[in-house]
């Protein structure tokens, strides 16, 4: 399927899995073509993680996962 669908034309929520740099350009990639509002961070590391979403703070709603299983 194509990813760049209708369906995803409004997507507002991504999930970054790591939060190291390529983390950080992903994100701006993605926001630069999507209203992106909410992100949701995995990484091995959490006090990684944690320092990424600090970064964050302010530009979106974010949450921090210890776990990528539902």
């Amino acid at each position: 399927s194509d990813v760049c669908s209708s369906d995803l034309d409004d997507a507002s929520h991504v999930a970054i899995m790591g939060s190291g740099v390529q983390a950080y350009s992903q994100l701006e990639a993605v926001a630069a073509v999507r209203p992106i509002t909410r992100v949701s961070i995995w990484s091995r590391h959490t006090e990684n993680a944690k320092d990424f979403a600090k970064k964050l703070e302010g530009q979106y709603d974010v949450h921090i996962y210890d776990s990528v299983t539902s």
